[in-house]
């Protein structure tokens, strides 16, 4: 047996592979005529790049502001002296020192020259100490004279030098129209100041309140931009006037950010309720001295065969003794002491000439009244139609004075 391997192959049997020269040097041609082709251009292209002489651009003429856009500046160089940003901080206890930690921001604004501002209440929530820093950048501690959570409202009070101040001029919300220019100024995102135009998108709109106790009815719909450091700001008409508080924003996604569709508590709500704060420290809601049984309760008993009536409305669960809607001759349920049968009490269905057609309408409706106003109520018993007119009492105040 011969020793000798084909040439083809390498002594451990593998075939051996050929190399050749070809390739390499058809990639170091190339890269010399690239190298060459930069060379040449690369110089004139970036002289294109410069020019030596450039000089500004020749302004082209505007022409007049729009009138439009006229009065909306003219509106904010007004309103914004009034409108205030709020920070609020919380103290932090680390070994034997206390430090305040920053807890949120708002708006607010300038109710009266003695050194009331408003906001919301949830702007608050929470905090230890307040500070108000007016349109020029001057910061004041600020002492919480009320705060009405059902509202959201609040009241604070600076020690603002006299002439300092230019409160907010005060207008209507019984008379808004959908379709009206409105205009929102605030802090959004902590930046404040900051100024957004919209329309009245919807009027009486409900939203729970920051309690979670009630509602807030009557409240303004807008489009007008409004994010979280927006509440407590306000929203003005056309004339600069205010006509309601920015408070709360629709978020189907969870996201706080604006959508289009924000909500504001009416100025005429907002008059009442500061006037109140301001005087007492509280706002006395107007109640009937009444327990009733919630919606779902009242759906319960149908269910069960111990009520009857079809027609929608609240059921009177009892009646407080000496309250106004025992004067008024209305009666709550109860057990038969011989039948053991259970007796149906009134059906309220109308506040005020206003369908009532559920709890939230009940409340929504006498939110509507101060206390010691009279209001005609309609009721059904045994499935006849009444009326009664009762005077309001005062709801035990859920904020300690």
């Amino acid at each position: 047996m011969s020793d000798e391997r084909p040439e083809s192959e390498s002594r451990s049997g593998e075939p051996q592979r050929r190399t050749s020269g070809f390739g390499g040097w058809t990639v170091l041609a190339v890269l010399i005529i690239l190298a060459a082709v930069l060379f040449r251009y690369y110089g004139p292209i970036t002289n294109d790049l410069f020019q030596s002489d450039a000089e500004l651009r020749t302004i082209a003429p505007r022409g007049e502001l729009a009138p439009a856009e006229q009065t909306q500046i003219e509106l904010f160089r007004s309103a914004s002296p009034s409108v205030v940003h709020i920070e609020t901080a919380v103290a932090v206890q680390q070994g034997l020192n206390l430090f305040e930690m920053p807890r949120g921001i708002g708006a607010g604004f300038v109710w009266s020259k003695e050194g009331y501002i408003v906001t919301n209440s949830h702007v608050l929530n929470g905090a230890g100490t307040a500070k108000v820093i007016l349109s020029d950048g001057t910061s004041y501690p600020a002492a919480a004279v009320g705060v009405d959570p059902s509202n959201d409202l609040a009241v604070l009070k600076i020690a603002a030098e006299h002439g300092v101040l230019q409160p907010m001029p005060v207008g209507s919300s019984h008379d808004l129209e959908i379709g009206q220019n409105v205009y929102a100024i605030g802090s959004p995102f902590g930046l404040e100041q900051s100024f957004t135009v919209g329309v009245i998108s919807g009027l009486r709109r409900q939203f729970p309140a920051a309690d979670g106790r009630g509602l807030v009815v009557d409240a303004i719909q807008t489009d007008a931009a409004i994010n979280p450091g927006n509440s407590g700001g306000p929203l003005l008409d056309s004339g600069g006037r205010l006509i309601g508080v920015n408070t709360a924003i629709y978020n189907p996604t969870n996201t706080p950010a604006n959508v289009g569709i924000g909500f504001a508590i009416p100025v005429d709500t907002v008059n009442r309720v500061v006037t109140e704060l301001i005087r007492d420290g509280a706002n006395e809601q107007a109640a009937m001295g009444v327990y009733v049984y919630t919606d779902e309760e009242l759906d319960q008993l149908r269910l069960r065969g111990l009520f009857d009536g079809t027609e929608e409305g609240v059921l009177l669960r009892t009646v407080s003794p000496e309250s106004a809607a025992q004067k008024a001759g209305l009666r709550g349920s109860y057990l038969d002491a011989e039948t053991g049968e259970f007796i149906a009490g009134d059906l309220i269905v109308s506040l005020g000439g206003h369908k009532v057609g559920g709890w939230e309408d009940l409340i929504g409706g006498l939110s509507r009244y101060a206390v010691g106003e009279t209001v005609v109520v309609e009721y059904l018993r045994e499935g006849e139609r009444h009326e009664a007119s009762l005077t309001l009492q005062a709801r035990p105040s859920l904020v300690p004075r």
